[in-house]
C-alpha cells in the first residue's frame, strides 16, 4: 500500500467515524458516549484501535492495520481482538 492509498482510506474510515456521532477530541481521537459507557477510535500511524473507557482507563476492544480496513455493510471490517 502506499502512502496515497493509505492517506485515502484513513480519511474514508475518518468520514465514517463521523458519520457515526463520534466527535474529534483534542488529541485526535474520535470519541462518543453511548448506553452509559465511554467509546472511541484511536488513530496511530500504522493502525487504529477500538477501545472503551472503565474508570480512568481505556481498554482496547479491537484494533486493526490501515492496511487491512476497508468500510463493508456500514462497519469497518478488517479490525481483530
Amino acid at each position: 500500500m502506499t502512502p496515497r492509498q493509505k492517506e485515502l482510506r484513513k480519511a474514508e474510515i475518518i468520514a465514517w467515524i463521523k458519520s457515526q456521532g463520534y466527535t474529534e477530541d483534542r488529541y485526535g481521537n474520535f470519541k462518543i458516549v453511548w448506553n452509559s459507557g465511554e467509546y472511541r477510535y484511536k488513530l496511530n500511524k500504522n493502525k487504529l484501535r477500538y477501545e472503551t473507557r472503565c474508570d480512568k482507563v481505556w481498554f482496547r476492544i479491537s484494533s486493526g492495520f490501515w492496511k487491512d480496513l476497508t468500510i463493508e455493510n456500514n462497519k469497518i471490517v478488517g479490525m481483530h481482538q
